[in-house]
């Protein structure tokens, strides 16, 4: 049997089974777009997980500790934990050779207040190596320096959100923040 004579047979086959012809045919192009669809999902949740690592920084490690008869889990979540960690830990590892950069935090949910306008918001306590160690940058101001830790300075930094929050389009550097 030649080529020619077997398309010939198989489009008269098509023709004669139109129903059955269409089924099949929109069975093939559903399952298709469904697998196209499902790679393109799991592209896109690939590269947003890949993102996410790449702005936290490949070399970084997160220690956190807390008592689980203290609340565990529940207490991060509500920032009511009590930390177990202290400076002296912070500047032990330090002293290892392979560490970069170490930036204690110690973080706690609070009402910050400026100009009549409240928020609730958590709030980091940080070291000046805050925004190196987790690979961040300041949209407008200055981060705190070593200056005002050692003066104890009264600075703050704000987040986006909570500066809109309390300050709308105004700009915030400068202002008065009660926390």
């Amino acid at each position: 049997m030649k080529l020619i004579d077997s398309l010939v047979i198989a489009i008269r086959s098509l023709f004669a089974n139109k129903l059955r012809s269409s089924l099949t045919m929109l069975g093939i192009i559903i399952g298709v777009g469904a697998v196209i669809t499902l790679v393109s999902v799991g592209r896109g949740a690939q590269a947003a997980v890949t993102s996410t690592f790449e702005q936290m920084g490949t070399n970084l490690l997160y220690v956190m500790s807390t008592s689980y008869e203290e609340g565990g889990m529940m207490a991060i979540q509500y920032g009511t934990m009590t930390p177990t960690l202290t400076l002296d830990d912070a500047k032990a590892l330090e002293r290892i050779p392979s560490v970069v950069a170490i930036d204690p935090v110690n973080e706690n949910l609070v009402e910050v207040t400026a100009g009549g306008e409240s928020k609730v918001a958590i709030i980091h306590g940080a070291s000046p190596k805050y925004l190196q160690v987790l690979n961040h940058s300041l949209a407008s101001g200055q981060f705190i320096s070593d200056r005002n830790v050692a003066t104890r300075d009264m600075v703050v930094v704000l987040g986006d959100k909570v500066a809109e929050d309390l300050f709308g389009s105004d700009d915030p550097v400068g202002q008065k923040v009660k926390i």
